[in-house]
């Protein structure tokens, strides 16, 4: 699993992505050629302006640890 933070990171492993990555934070995307799956997140910087968004990026990382644990 991958967790993209940042829109720079997004749009390198997803080229095809349609819009803003911030459109798509918390989508989860399986890529085949390299076998794993894509977690949108965003710049953790951005918490910064938007204390809100903390919440946001904790529940990403919760998504993804839910994920992992269903791999085991």
């Amino acid at each position: 699993m991958i967790v993209t933070l940042g829109s720079a990171a997004t749009k390198y492993l997803l080229p095809s992505l349609k819009g803003s990555a911030m459109n798509h934070v918390g989508e989860t995307i399986y890529i085949k050629d390299i076998d794993t799956t894509v977690l949108i997140g965003f710049n953790p910087a951005m918490i910064y302006h938007d204390n809100d968004k903390q919440v946001t990026l904790n529940a990403i990382f919760q998504h993804a640890a839910t994920i992992l644990s269903e791999v085991r």
